[in-house]
């Protein structure tokens, strides 16, 4: 009823609470993020440390700085999607032997 009220209203604050409130807080949102936040980590860790086997070629170029590497990693992790990242972090971390095989 809340909904219907608000949207007649045009009042924004009511449906921002209402999202925030029955979706943005709920456990399971909340475990997806931190997910999402330790693969994202994870994989940056990785590339950076490894630059030379796990960045691709076309993200290589100019690469003599620290800080020129570091932001060919982020621009690579930036470009994945969320299925992609996830598929290349099982790869990595994971002991599961067909990750190896499957295309990403």
């Amino acid at each position: 009823m809340l909904f219907y009220v608000a949207l007649r209203t045009g009042n924004r604050q009511v449906l921002k609470n209402l999202t925030y409130d029955n979706v943005v807080s709920k456990y399971e949102v909340k475990t997806l993020e931190y997910r999402g936040g330790v693969i994202v980590s994870e994989l940056f860790s990785a590339i950076f440390e490894n630059i030379e086997m796990l960045l691709p070629e076309n993200y290589k170029k100019n690469l003599e700085r620290d800080s020129m590497k570091a932001r060919a990693v982020c621009d690579y992790i930036a470009g994945m999607t969320d299925r992609y990242a996830s598929m290349l972090h099982n790869r990595l971390f994971t002991a599961n032997p067909s990750s190896v095989f499957t295309k990403l």
